[in-house]
């Protein structure tokens, strides 16, 4: 057997058992807690724009200041705060 071909098939069984802990997460909050599934879907959907944002951000800023020894802490300090903000 092809030896990408293996790779395939093992890269797509850890994606089939990754969602796991995703189903299993909203049957708990839904069945135990008794929180609707939108409002999980919701603060999934929010706390992804807010990564999308944070990598603009980080393109668009972070990358373009100074990574030199003497100016990482002023970079640092704006990339601890683009994180914190999104």
């Amino acid at each position: 057997m092809d030896k990408n071909l293996k790779e395939r098939r093992a890269n797509k069984k850890e994606i089939n058992y990754s969602i796991i802990p995703f189903l299993l997460a909203i049957a708990y909050l839904y069945f135990i807690q008794g929180v609707r599934p939108i409002y999980f879907l919701l603060g999934s959907g929010s706390w992804g724009v807010g990564c999308f944002v944070k990598i603009i951000l980080h393109s668009l800023i972070v990358k373009k200041l100074p990574h030199s020894a003497e100016k990482i802490a002023g970079t640092s300090f704006i990339n601890g705060l683009i994180s914190g903000i999104t």
